[in-house]
């Protein structure tokens, strides 16, 4: 996937889309969702907030978990009015306040195995795999050379680990 012009994003946020700004390669790998304020519905504000609640889980900052948390909070109030409308938000406030389990995948079928959990219909979980050693908070000190380990968690605390993918989506109450 290529890079837009600055013409086509500034066409874009016109027709109330939201983009992608990055920073160069260079930096520090970052980017900020733009969109005209003007164009902001409660349907683009929940898709951030969803997605911040994916990040606070995939990184493990708890600013991204307060902002999206906050987020909900603020329309609570307009729920009993039209109820139907807010059903996107109905969904993240069930993430924010049962258990949203957190799947770390680890070890050379790592991709496959992940691939067989995301067969099932499992609408609270975050997956994430590698196939080699990782940093990121949900895969470090995960990794054992010679076998794929799936690690079930919630909120970071991790069930024992297990290889077969029956055993790990049954831990996972949906």
């Amino acid at each position: 996937m290529g890079l837009n012009k600055t013409e086509e994003l500034i066409a874009d946020i016109k027709k109330g889309k939201m983009v992608l700004l990055m920073d160069d390669e260079d930096r520090e790998n970052e980017g900020d969702i733009i969109l005209a304020g003007e164009k902001v519905t409660s349907e683009k504000i929940n898709f951030m907030a969803k997605n911040l609640l994916r990040l606070y889980h995939y990184f493990d900052k708890k600013e991204y978990y307060e902002r999206s948390k906050n987020m909900s909070l603020s329309v609570t109030q307009e729920f009993e009015a039209y109820p139907s409308g807010y059903s996107n938000w109905f969904d993240l406030i069930y993430n924010l306040k049962s258990n949203y389990y957190e799947v770390a995948v680890v070890g050379e079928n790592a991709i496959e195995k992940v691939k067989q959990i995301n067969s099932k219909y499992i609408p609270n979980k975050l997956i994430v795999g590698s196939t080699s050693e990782n940093n990121l908070p949900l895969l470090k000190n995960r990794f054992i050379k010679d076998k794929t380990l799936i690690y079930v968690c919630v909120n970071k605390a991790c069930k024992m680990p297990t290889e077969s993918v029956e055993e790990s989506v049954s831990l996972i109450n949906y």
